[in-house]
């Protein structure tokens, strides 16, 4: 599994970029100053 780490800015402007990468299994972590805030994932299901 890969990580990206963003800064709120950055992901604010690559969101559906963002989006695509956890959707594809890939760890996308979001954060300010340095400090990481919140982590996208893939919901495994809905239902």
């Amino acid at each position: 599994m890969n990580a990206k780490i963003v800064d709120v800015s950055e992901a604010a402007k690559q969101l559906s970029e963002l989006l695509s990468l956890a959707l594809d299994g890939n760890e996308v972590i979001i954060a300010k100053d340095g400090q990481p805030l919140v982590k996208l994932v893939k919901v495994a299901s809905w239902v």
